[in-house]
């Protein structure tokens, strides 16, 4: 498991120790987006937390506003929750260097998160 830090309250963040189950017992009291390691290559690891259940929908968009990849669309839990981007488009092609935004769709609540590629 990778460690990571999440928002538990306003200014604060809580550093995952690794078991899961104590992880998925702390619902996070703010949604968030976070992406790691950024720069990456050949994938990063998008880390989100929910806090209430809702239709749910995670994109890539290029610097121009085009959808790359649509990586999720369904109903979560709230909770934290993780989905990783390989680099690559809707048609499993390798997509180039640069700059590119992943967009959180969830309810009321909409996150943008910058991600640079480096190939």
């Amino acid at each position: 498991m990778v460690t990571q830090f999440v928002p538990l309250e306003a200014g604060m963040l809580v550093k995952s120790l690794g078991a899961e189950s104590q992880e998925q017992d702390l619902l996070p009291r703010e949604p968030y987006l976070t992406a790691g390691p950024n720069p990456f290559n050949p994938r990063t690891e998008l880390r989100f937390g929910l806090t209430q259940a809702a239709a749910t929908t995670i994109a890539v968009y290029d610097i121009r506003g085009r959808r790359v990849v649509q990586l999720m669309s369904e109903v979560l839990p709230a909770g934290h929750h993780t989905v990783t981007w390989k680099g690559s488009d809707d048609h499993g092609r390798g997509v180039a260097s640069g700059v590119y935004f992943v967009r959180l769709d969830s309810g009321l609540v909409q996150k943008t998160q910058r991600l640079l590629l480096l190939r």
